[in-house]
């Protein structure tokens, strides 16, 4: 018996069904992208971290690199009292910010162009800065802690040179540790900074208070025992790992070289 000829409505009624479907597909991938990037896009989406750098980055002058949500503020708030007649190592007043604590966020800069924004809140709490939305930082032993008091800001860490002196160590308003061998330190109401005995700087902190420039500059290099961290003011800044590398103290220098000393050797 002869096959029956195709019936040429249902051939016709099943190409266009599988056309339609083809676009219907097409169709639910662009909705569900829209829908996704509109979502991400609401602010009651977004953490209270997020807002806080979308809003205060200065377009154009400072950039915040990829930010962290993962904020560990300081379990313990120090209470900065100490026997000042029993102490033997030099004051630190920290640096003064006028009018700090009615600040929403403080930037940071740490290269040119680019910057961190600290929330105050999470200053006066007490941050690691090398734990503040700077990720991923895979250097143990590296810390740098930054608090806020009154209208100061104060830092605390240990500093160790390029020799594996122990030059000193810094507990916010006052030092635990001070060797004046391998460490000299300056100071003004707005700046802070330390020499180690090769000239380099160490470590410094101002503040630019200028009309539309309110920044915090942080300068220094950093050393545990797994890498070195190098804050020079290029835009290149980054761990430099001791074990994958044979001249990371030549490295170390060479980009500490480029930190410019500021201050006379004196505290006023």
């Amino acid at each position: 018996m002869p096959n029956s000829a195709p019936n040429p409505t249902k051939k016709i009624a099943f190409a266009i069904w599988k056309y339609l479907k083809k676009w219907y597909s097409i169709v639910g991938v662009i909705i569900t992208i829209f829908a996704w990037l509109g979502i991400n896009h609401l602010d009651w989406f977004k953490s209270k971290h997020q807002k806080h750098a979308e809003k205060n980055e200065i377009t154009g002058m400072v950039k915040s690199p990829k930010f962290s949500d993962n904020v560990t503020t300081q379990e313990n708030i120090p209470s900065f009292n100490y026997n000042t007649e029993a102490y033997k190592y030099p004051l630190i007043k920290g640096v003064y910010i006028k009018g700090l604590s009615k600040m929403k966020g403080l930037t940071l800069t740490i290269a040119n162009g680019v910057g961190l924004n600290f929330e105050i809140s999470d200053l006066y709490k007490g941050v690691n800065f090398f734990q503040y939305r700077l990720r991923p930082i895979d250097c143990d032993g590296l810390k740098l802690w930054l608090i806020a008091k009154d209208d100061r800001l104060y830092a605390s860490a240990r500093f160790i040179d390029l020799d594996d002196n122990e030059m000193g160590e810094m507990e916010y308003n006052h030092w635990k540790i001070y060797d004046n061998k391998f460490l000299d330190f300056s100071c003004t109401d707005q700046s802070f900074e330390l020499i180690d005995n090769k000239g380099l700087v160490a470590f410094s902190l101002s503040y630019s208070g200028k009309k539309g420039e309110p920044f915090v500059y942080i300068r220094g290099y950093f050393i545990s025992p797994v890498c070195a961290f190098v804050i020079d003011g290029s835009p290149d800044f980054g761990p430099i790992y001791i074990n994958d590398s044979s001249n990371w103290k030549r490295q170390v220098k060479v980009r500490a070289d480029k930190i410019p000393r500021k201050l006379k050797p004196e505290c006023n």
